[in-house]
């Protein structure tokens, strides 16, 4: 099972009812790559954002919240964790 965390280098900032990651590079934010994500994505990442953490880990902090089936979330949160994969806002280990 692979395991995922959020990278260093980005910061998560809320602009009214969104959130946005920042990247960070060489310790200045870059405007040019800002990713928008939901508030689940938001409240994973303010709980989780030192730790290393399971798509089943994810999925099941989505179904405390939520009130969605496992099987549902873990589609979700695949997809989530594939497009920040891609952006390198979340690193698979």
């Amino acid at each position: 099972m692979n395991k995922y965390y959020f990278s260093h280098d980005v910061l998560l900032h809320q602009m009214k009812d969104e959130f946005v990651f920042f990247k960070i590079i060489n310790n200045i934010i870059d405007i040019s790559e800002i990713v928008f994500v939901s508030d689940i994505v938001a409240n994973f990442y303010k709980y989780n954002r030192d730790s290393i953490f399971t798509i089943d880990e994810f999925t099941n902090f989505i179904c405390s919240e939520y009130e969605v089936s496992f099987s549902t979330a873990k589609r979700d949160v695949e997809d989530i964790v594939s497009k920040l994969e891609e952006t390198k806002i979340i690193i698979c280990e």
